[in-house]
């Protein structure tokens, strides 16, 4: 049965929910203006700008000298950047609460960009660390995009399950 949410006055049934959870900084806006146009996805956002308040004022950095050589050193040989954890709980997030409060299919989008978009995807997908720990659990789908244009034609053709990857 398809969850109802209500937004202002529309109560929408939402039969799948979108998560854009790769893009692009430049391309953000674009996102941002889609999630407005077709709100009965639920759409959410876990992709964020390195400009953004979440990496500028509140993941910690070191701020001693030392402390930044240790973390450049730390990163350099595991490889593991400051916004990788907060992106995986972010989209953990996102995927146990759509999960536990709307039983519908859920769709993982990466639109296709640099190197930090190249590795969240890799998280999604089916041996990724995220698809490892929840396909099993919730009704996860990845949708692999070019560019904003892409996603656009996807929503516009209703989110259509066939063009997605079914995570399980």
């Amino acid at each position: 049965m398809p969850s109802t949410v209500s937004r202002g006055d529309a109560n929408l049934a939402i039969q799948r929910v979108v998560t854009v959870a790769s893009c692009p900084d430049k391309q953000l806006p674009d996102v941002h203006l889609l999630r407005q146009r077709f709100k009965q996805f639920g759409m959410n956002l876990v992709a964020g700008a390195s400009e953004d308040k979440l990496h500028k004022k509140i993941l910690m950095r070191p701020e001693t000298w030392l402390g930044m050589i240790s973390y450049w050193f730390y990163a350099k040989c595991s490889g593991i950047r400051v916004w990788m954890n907060p992106w995986l709980a972010k989209a953990a997030f996102l995927i146990e609460h759509v999960g536990h409060f709307r039983d519908v299919p859920h769709i993982l989008v990466c639109i296709k960009g640099g190197l930090a978009c190249d590795w969240e995807r890799q998280q999604l997908q089916p041996t990724g660390v995220v698809a490892r720990e929840y396909a099993t659990e919730y009704i996860l789908y990845l949708k692999l995009c070019q560019n904003v244009e892409e996603l656009q034609h996807f929503l516009e053709s209703d989110a259509p399950l066939q063009e997605c990857e079914r995570l399980a």
